[in-house]
């Protein structure tokens, strides 16, 4: 039986964003799955806000089968206390990470196809104040000089 090769995905981030007191960040990503594995894959999603330094200030994991969706916040509140805007980063990390081609426990964990979308709103607010659909995929490690 032949298997889909895993390529190295390992996931994508929106551009960073100055959330004021009073607003929130939500995060939302749907897995539209690729169907190239089994009909029981799902796909293992990291959703993490950052710091303007690039620390891990809040993050959940998921798994999401084929046309599932989830969110996930971050309120200005959480970050402290302050008048001052802040500056973060939204990264959601999936896909396959690995070198050789996994066996297949592991890779029906890896069915992702991944549409994100990062709105920032007021708190309770009705109408967003920012919209993002355009995140960039993250680039693959560094390989070492040999």
């Amino acid at each position: 039986m032949a298997r889909a090769q895993l390529s190295y995905h390992p996931g994508v981030e929106f551009p960073a964003i100055r959330l004021a007191p009073g607003e929130r960040a939500e995060v939302s990503v749907v897995n539209r799955g690729t169907s190239s594995l089994t009909r029981d894959s799902t796909c293992d999603v990291t959703l993490q806000f950052l710091s303007g330094r690039g620390e891990v200030t809040k993050q959940t994991v998921v798994r999401l089968k084929r046309g599932e969706a989830t969110s996930f916040d971050l309120s200005r509140g959480e970050l402290g206390e302050g008048v001052s805007p802040i500056t973060i980063r939204t990264v959601i990390l999936f896909g396959y990470h690995g070198g050789a081609p996994p066996g297949p426990a592991v890779a029906s964990r890896f069915d992702c196809d991944i549409v994100p979308k990062l709105e920032v709103d007021a708190s309770g607010g009705e109408k967003p104040r920012l919209s993002l659909m355009d995140a960039k995929p993250l680039p693959p490690p560094a390989t070492p000089a040999q």
